[in-house]
């Protein structure tokens, strides 16, 4: 057994050591040693797993100690597991399971190189605010052509699973099947596929949707671009990202803005811009069974308050406040209210 100091000593370069000598001090270092190996880039997958396991068996007892203060590394540990580039699958699949409601945890193992079906599943339904928000994460899933049917599974799945198959898909006939889909949000997400050509080309001139139609005359990359990493983390955080495109197209819609559009647009475009949208809903033809009109009055009136990590719905009169109903933050609210 190695006395402390040595086992400090050799983990300050662990890429020149034996990979075994690595797992023994992984075995037998403290939370800097473990902080050292992690970090290198070099250090294999045998002293990786070692690592994780004593994460989860020893928790927030593994400290480092600088200046006489003990700080717990077990969650900076996890941070440099989960995409490490040779951690096992198991290993980065095991840390992840412990940190499944965490941006960079569930981004960091699905953009891994290698990710799993379970990291790349996690980031494919992380959900969005609305149906009119980009997941721009979405574009860190590339590992997905690595798992042979993942796309075409997810293509017949729930609506999120449809819209990550619309934004990561290259089959021409999966492709086409989803171009039709009744979601609006699969379909953007289809018409920011650089592979769905000739799809784009259709919805660009006749799908219902306007910011489809907008989104099909853009450069396939997504509303405002491929993000950096962090920026897509940030996100994730906070629901997705109402692109530039999608916003100016529901505002200068007029009367082709379609009865859906006009609910999410009132529901979830920022205070400012909602003067605009209230005066298209204002025009000529707006009768009260106008489809445009309902769906502006009916999302205004649901508009909604964060109470982490529940929302609030409320309905606002001249003399009081209705709560409509109490929603946890990711449960799919425009499916169940519209």
């Amino acid at each position: 057994m190695l006395d402390p100091a040595s086992i400090e000593r050799l983990a300050e370069a662990p890429e020149q050591n034996d990979p075994l000598l690595n797992v023994a001090l992984a075995e037998e270092g403290g939370g800097s040693v473990l902080l050292a190996l992690a970090r290198c880039h070099l250090v294999g997958p045998e002293a990786l797993d070692v690592i994780a396991t004593r994460v989860a068996h020893e928790g927030d007892s593994l400290v480092r100690t600088d200046d006489s203060e003990s700080t717990p590394v077990s969650k900076e540990l996890d941070s440099l597991l989960v995409g490490h580039p040779n951690a096992p699958r198991s290993t980065r699949d095991a840390v992840l399971a412990r940190h499944p409601r965490d941006a960079f945890f569930v981004l960091s193992a699905a953009a891994h190189v290698d990710a799993t079906a379970f990291a790349l599943e996690l980031a494919a339904t992380w959900p969005s605010a609305s149906a009119l928000h980009d997941r721009t994460w979405l574009a860190f899933l590339g590992a997905t052509r690595r798992h042979h049917g993942l796309i075409a599974k997810w293509a017949d799945a729930n609506e999120l699973l449809r819209e990550a198959a619309a934004r990561l898909g290259t089959e021409p006939a999966l492709l086409e099947r989803l171009s039709h889909d009744p979601s609006r949000r699969v379909r953007r997400a289809l018409a920011s596929n650089a592979h769905a050509l000739e799809q784009r080309e259709r919805l660009a001139t006749s799908d219902a949707a306007v910011e489809v139609r907008a989104r099909s005359l853009a450069p396939a990359s997504g509303g405002d671009g491929e993000p950096a990493f962090a920026v897509a983390i940030r996100a994730m955080e906070e629901g997705g990202v109402l692109a530039t495109d999608v916003r100016r197209a529901l505002l200068r819609a007029d009367s082709s803005l379609d009865e859906e559009g006009a609910f999410l647009a009132a529901r979830h475009l920022p205070t400012s811009e909602l003067s605009l949208l209230i005066g298209q809903a204002n025009g000529p033809d707006a009768e009260p069974e106008n489809p445009r009109f309902l769906g502006v009055g009916v999302g205004l009136g649901l508009r909604s308050i964060p109470t982490d990590p529940y929302v609030v719905f409320y309905r606002a009169t001249a003399t009081r406040i209705e709560i409509v109903r109490v929603l946890h933050e990711r449960e799919d609210t425009d499916a169940i209210f519209h």
